[in-house]
C-alpha cells in the first residue's frame, strides 16, 4: 500500500473535479507512474529489500532503480550448489554484474563505434555498493515520486477542428465556377460538332 507525503490529505474531487491522488500544501498532486501503473520510487527514498536496507539513487528503466546498499541483514542467506552466500556476497556479486555491464558498454563504444568520449564518460557511472533492483511487489518503499495534477484540456472533437477551419476559410464564389464549367461544356460540343458535322 502506498502511503502520503507528510502533511499530505486524501483526495477531495469537490475541491478539485479531475484526477489527483491526494492534496498536499492546497495543490492536488498525483503519483507518477511506471508503465504498468505502478508508483514510481522517489529518487532519495529508503527502500527495505530482503537481504538489507538501501535507498534509491537513479531510475535506469521501466520499474529498475539503483538502488545503494546501507545496511545488510546478517540472518538472510542464499542457498547455492556451491552453499550458502551471505547477503553482502550477493550484494558484492550484484554490484560486480551492474559494473560489468557498464565495462562491457564502454569498451564496445570506444573500440567498435570509435566514440572515444563516450566510452570513457561511461567510467564514470562505475559504483560500489549500488545494486540495479527491478521492482515488484512486496518491497516496501518509503516514498514515491508525484507532481501537480492539472485540470486536463479539452480536446477537440474531429468535427469542432473541421467546422473551425471551415469557417477561417474563404468563401467560394460558386457562380464563377459554374459559368467556367458551363463554358468548358459548350467549346467541346462547338468541337464534336464540327468535327463530325452535327
Amino acid at each position: 500500500m502506498t502511503t502520503l507525503p507528510k502533511n499530505a490529505t486524501g483526495f477531495d474531487f469537490n475541491l478539485f473535479p479531475f484526477a489527483h491522488d491526494f492534496i498536499l500544501d492546497g495543490k492536488p498532486r498525483k503519483f507518477l507512474r511506471e508503465s504498468d501503473g505502478s508508483h514510481m520510487l522517489k529518487v532519495g527514498a529508503t527502500l527495505l529489500l530482503p537481504y538489507g536496507k538501501g535507498y534509491v539513487e537513479k531510475r535506469t528503466g521501466d520499474r529498475t532503480y539503483l538502488v545503494r546498499i546501507v545496511e545488510t541483514y546478517c540472518e538472510w542467506t542464499q542457498t547455492r550448489r556451491s552453499g550458502e552466500i551471505t547477503a553482502r556476497e550477493y550484494i558484492r556479486e550484484r554490484n560486480e554484474r551492474y559494473n560489468n555491464q557498464i565495462l562491457n558498454n564502454s569498451s564496445w563504444l570506444t573500440n567498435y563505434l570509435n566514440e572515444k568520449k563516450r566510452g570513457e564518460a561511461m567510467l564514470n557511472l562505475l559504483v560500489d555498493d549500488v545494486i540495479e533492483v527491478r521492482m515488484h511487489d512486496g518491497l516496501e518503499c518509503s516514498e514515491y515520486a508525484y507532481e501537480t495534477a492539472s485540470k486536463p484540456k479539452a480536446k477537440k472533437t474531429a468535427v469542432q477542428s473541421f467546422a473551425r477551419l471551415a469557417y477561417r476559410a474563404e468563401p467560394l464564389d460558386l457562380d464563377d465556377d459554374l459559368e467556367a464549367d458551363a463554358e468548358t461544356e459548350r467549346a467541346i460540343q462547338e468541337e464534336l460538332s464540327l468535327e463530325y458535322g452535327e
